[in-house]
């Protein structure tokens, strides 16, 4: 199986968390929100919200040219749909690097600023980002001890086969060096119908900054 598959193969695994088992104070406040608010997903989907956190929107750079990354934003923005009742502006990911989730449908609805404003916002947060996996190796080791303590699982009778996947890519991930070496991941098709996902990634930092001054 090839590197990508491995990584793939993690949507077919749903994420099951036993919030009975978390002691709340031994996990980051940010992974809690994201698995209370989506308990619909993937284990795919759990590795992206890792990549993202450690490593910010640098993925956009291996797939296309920045342009495209700014045409693409600007299209997105423009067919965003009215903001739902629990969306938020800012989801933070990572404490570590405060990278997060700036949702483009409460950016449209509730400040109304072209995605010109949103593309600085990401330019200023690419600076940022680290330039080795040291966060993301953190966040993924961290990921696999809740697995193993129960606290995160899948179906039962997938269990034994998701712990071979995640060891498998444990093994893998000593092969790289930096973020731009790891292998990306779509949301699935579950988080997709239930969520909607419609955001960029941008810094908590360079965002606080960006409405401190708009104000």
């Amino acid at each position: 199986m090839n590197e990508q598959n491995n990584i793939q193969l993690l949507h077919e695994f749903n994420l099951i968390t036993k919030f009975n088992e978390i002691i709340e104070e031994k996990i980051p406040s940010s992974l809690l929100f994201y698995l209370k608010k989506y308990p619909k997903q993937t284990w795919g989907d759990l590795y992206k919200f890792i990549y993202q956190g450690s490593c910010g929107w640098i993925h956009l750079k291996k797939i296309s040219n920045l342009e495209r990354v700014k045409v693409y934003l600007e299209r997105e923005l423009d067919a965003c749909n009215k903001k739902r009742e629990d969306e938020v502006l800012f989801e933070l990911l990572n404490e570590k690097t405060m990278f997060g989730r700036l949702n483009l449908r409460v950016w449209k609805e509730e400040l109304g600023l072209s995605s010109s404003y949103i593309w600085k916002l990401m330019e200023e947060s690419l600076r940022a980002t680290p330039q080795t996996l040291l966060i993301f190796i953190d966040s993924w080791n961290q990921i696999c001890y809740f697995f193993k303590e129960g606290i995160l699982t899948t179906e039962d009778n997938q269990i034994r086969l998701l712990k071979n996947t995640l060891s498998d890519i444990s093994i893998q991930l000593k092969g790289y060096k930096s973020c731009l070496d790891l292998p990306l991941i779509s949301h699935s098709a579950i988080f997709r119908t239930n969520y909607n996902p419609s955001y960029r990634i941008v810094s908590k930092l360079v965002l606080d900054k960006f409405l401190k001054n708009y104000e």
